[in-house]
């Protein structure tokens, strides 16, 4: 590729990531969606429905196995589609490294869970009412700490789910990715199911394959593949083609889940 061409690309790359900051609140979920979007993720959360079947609050962490794979936003994304179905439902930023999900709720993201890691808040004092739904509670990341695995290994993070799982019908745990921190698979111990999001022409299938074993190695229960920003009739890309918008998600778990498709 000539170095005019490389230029060009970065650039655009650039202006997509600023256009996707500049305004988050566009991605989350609300009655001026599309239409597909929502059915979309209304299948989603019939798959996961009979995908876990005990009885009590269900913990369920969403991660990814690179970074910009829209983990987060289908985090929050899946817990309005079951709020509105009028389940209690929490979301947990527990990516105490780069945490996304007071960004895309446009709040401030402290305090939060880091700081009722170190005792300096009650969880009571950090669970703020959701904007995009009465039966939505958020819990931010807080400050980010110097050890964030260290707090995630703690006895006081399986206190606080367990406390979360008698408060809500569904806890949903957005976490760092997998091949980039051990924070899910230190997690995945305390969660009902983990929840793999991939994202069409980035995700590369050995990156895919690599996260699943080690969230197998730690015994975790993985109960979907969600596969986003597909582009119905688009020519194959390469693994760095990168879109700016989702258009279509599919759910499934395969290992032989192939990339793109």
């Amino acid at each position: 590729m000539s170095l005019a061409k490389k230029i060009r690309k970065f650039k655009k790359a650039f202006r997509t990531r600023k256009a996707e900051e500049s305004a988050p609140s566009e991605k989350v979920l609300s009655k001026n969606s599309r239409f597909f979007v929502r059915e979309a993720y209304k299948a989603v959360r019939t798959n996961l429905i009979f995908s876990l079947t005990e009885v009590g609050g269900k913990v369920i962490l969403v991660t990814s196995s690179g970074a910009s794979e829209g983990k987060s936003t289908s985090c929050l994304n899946l817990a309005i589609t079951f709020a509105d179905m009028g389940a209690k439902v929490c979301v947990v930023d527990c990516d105490l490294r780069k945490p996304n999900i007071a960004r895309l709720c446009e709040e401030k993201g402290t305090p939060g869970l880091s700081n009722v890691l170190v005792n300096l808040n009650q969880l009571s004092q950090v669970i703020r009412k959701s904007k995009f739904n009465e039966n939505l509670d958020l819990i931010f990341s807080g400050e980010i700490p110097p050890n964030p695995a260290e707090l995630l290994a703690s006895t006081k993070i399986e206190e606080i789910f367990n406390e979360l799982a008698q408060s809500y019908d569904y806890v949903f745990v957005d976490t760092p990715p997998v091949n980039i921190a051990t924070d899910a698979s230190l997690l995945a111990a305390i969660s009902s199911g983990v929840l793999m999001v991939v994202r069409q022409g980035q995700t590369a299938k050995d990156e895919l394959d690599e996260a699943i074993t080690q969230l197998e190695f730690v015994k975790a229960k993985i109960i979907g593949v969600l596969l986003n920003d597909i582009k119905p009739n688009a020519k194959k890309k390469s693994r760095y083609a990168r879109g700016n918008y989702y258009n279509t998600y599919y759910y499934g778990y395969s290992r032989n889940l192939e990339e793109g498709k």
